[in-house]
Order: C-alpha cells, then structure tokens, then sequence
C-alpha cells in the first residue's frame, strides 16, 4: 500500500501489510530498513526484504507494516542521509534517526485509523537508522 507522509511527494512511503486474519482489532508492529550509502542501494530498498520478520510478528498476533522510509526504493521524497547519517559528512546520526521517525510516526498515525489496528498498542523494530528511529 501506499502511506500518505508528509513530504513523500509523488508517491508515499511504500508500505507491506502482514497479518494473519483473526477477528478483533491488533497490536501494531512497524518494521523499517537501516540508511543505505549509495543510490544504488537505496534505489534497490524494497518492504519485502523484512517480508519473514513481519510474518513472525503476524504469527503471534500483530498487524506488521514494513515501511520503506522517504527517498528509498519506491517511495517519494527525500532520504534521511541527506540530514547526516553513519558514514554522512554532513549532519547527524541524531538527525537521520529524527528524520526517519517522522515516517514512523505519520505511519502509525494512518495505521491507527484501521479497523484491524489497536491503535493503544504499538512497537517500532528497525536495522540501524530504522532501529534508532
């Protein structure tokens, strides 16, 4: 799906659903990629490299969203390393991460919002940037 984000013109952010389908509302997880350091490799960042990680989380009993963040892979705007990132010249860990929970959070924020979503409970798992995020 895509994920209305603020400043992820033209797309979005690229978003996996995972869930297992059970009545009721569920906890949410957000799974989210670490900073790439070249274009290349942020052109190749898709959701469905953390597909097997959203189906453990699915398995127990939660709705996983893989979020690929702002200027990675399909989705629009621009990357966190442009705000500094582990090998970045410029700018900060501090703000790459800052950045990056921006995406999370406006995620969160659309997720809660669905029917299958307990929006009390939620809990955020990312690889590097995505995990200090």
């Amino acid at each position: 799906m895509w994920a209305p984000v603020p400043q992820s013109f033209p797309n979005g952010l690229d978003v996996l659903e995972v869930y297992v389908d059970r009545p009721g509302r569920h906890p949410l997880v957000v799974l989210t990629h670490g900073t790439a350091a070249t274009p290349e490799e942020r052109a190749q960042v898709t959701p469905w490299a953390q597909a097997a990680q959203a189906q453990w989380f699915a398995r127990r009993g939660y709705i996983a969203f893989v979020v690929v963040r702002k200027g990675y892979g399909r989705s629009g705007g621009r990357q966190d390393s442009t705000s500094g990132g582990c090998g970045s010249r410029g700018g900060s860990f501090e703000e790459a991460g800052e950045a990056s929970a921006d995406d999370l959070r406006a995620v969160m924020t659309m997720a809660q919002r669905l029917p299958e979503v307990d929006g009390e409970t939620m809990l955020s798992v990312g690889v590097s940037t995505g995990g200090f995020a």
